[in-house]
């Protein structure tokens, strides 16, 4: 063999590894691109990872199911292309709701965190008919009577309590320590938003809102006697009996 013929063979050798390199790069690159795209398909396309559930974490029972068929038009949906922000804003859309956060649960479901709306007050519209609100006056719901542990306010007088008279109570409430306003049980407000309300066995006049800090200080002390009644509409002349 001659020196012509080595080089010559040396270089068809050198071009076939060459080829063969190209070849596994081009193999490579369509691999990639195949696995991208089948990929995308089974994100964005594929029924295999929808949404089949949603998990509804914070609420009872009846509040979940609500939740859960207010999102209901997300089952199916690619887990990938679903709206969390959307779908939030629709939770939070709910009155009961304080505040919301939807995350994806994979493979294939919805998880809703919920901050429920905390019932404060319950306004008595009807025999059979209360509104419920939250301690920011916010209406949480309808109900037939009041749930347990929230006071009820009414009318001192032939009168709705309207809402001036929401807002009163609710000030009274927000003014009160949580000691003293786990005992309230009942407010009433008359037509000048003057509250009173009952506070385990004692009635307390509040008066309107004037002097709410101090008022608290008087109470605390005054309810230690435990009287039948206390009025602090002046609290620098408080009233017991």
């Amino acid at each position: 063999m001659t020196a012509r013929d080595g080089q010559h063979d040396r270089f068809v050798e050198r071009a076939a590894r060459i080829t063969a390199l190209r070849r596994r790069r081009v193999l490579a690159w369509v691999a990639g691109v195949a696995l991208v795209l089948g990929l995308a398909y089974l994100l964005l396309l594929s029924p295999v990872l929808a949404v089949r559930s949603v998990q509804v974490v914070g609420v009872d029972a009846p509040e979940q199911e609500a939740i859960r068929g207010s999102l209901e038009s997300s089952v199916g949906t690619p887990l990938a292309r679903s709206d969390l922000a959307e779908l939030t804003d629709r939770v939070e859309e709910r009155p009961t709701v304080e505040s919301a956060e939807v995350s994806r649960d994979w493979p294939s479901s919805l998880r809703v965190d919920v901050v429920p709306r905390v019932p404060a007050l319950a306004v008595q519209k009807s025999k059979r008919q209360v509104e419920i609100y939250d301690i920011d006056g916010n209406l949480v719901e309808r109900a037939r009577s009041a749930p347990k542990g929230v006071p009820t306010v009414t009318a001192d007088g032939t009168e709705d309590v309207g809402a001036d008279g929401v807002r009163a109570a609710l000030s009274l409430l927000e003014s009160l320590p949580e000691e003293v306003r786990r005992t309230v049980s009942s407010v009433t407000v008359d037509p000048a938003e003057r509250v009173s309300f009952r506070a385990g066995k004692t009635t307390v006049v509040w008066g309107d809102a004037s002097e709410p800090q101090l008022k608290v200080e008087v109470l605390s002390v005054l309810l230690e006697e435990k009287p039948q009644r206390i009025d602090v509409s002046t609290p620098r002349m408080p009233v017991t009996r």
